[in-house]
């Protein structure tokens, strides 16, 4: 269980195999359509970030639209 709420808010928002846009470039319209493939984090700095299927690392969940 996540006990930080803005962790499961966002581990709500974005489950594990959920589809998502993911845009490397964030305002940018050029994505890449993936999926969610861990639980978020938080970076030391605060940011949250979440691993995708075919990325190394985490990335900023602010570069991610979920997909209906």
């Amino acid at each position: 269980m996540i006990s930080d709420p803005e962790l499961a808010e966002t581990a709500r928002r974005f489950p594990i195999d959920q589809r998502v846009r993911y845009f490397p470039i964030a305002g940018e319209i050029d994505h890449v359509v993936t999926a969610i493939r861990s639980e978020p984090w938080r970076l030391g700095h605060g940011q949250i970030v979440i691993k995708i299927v075919g990325r190394a690392g985490g990335v900023h969940v602010g570069h991610l639209e979920l997909i209906p």
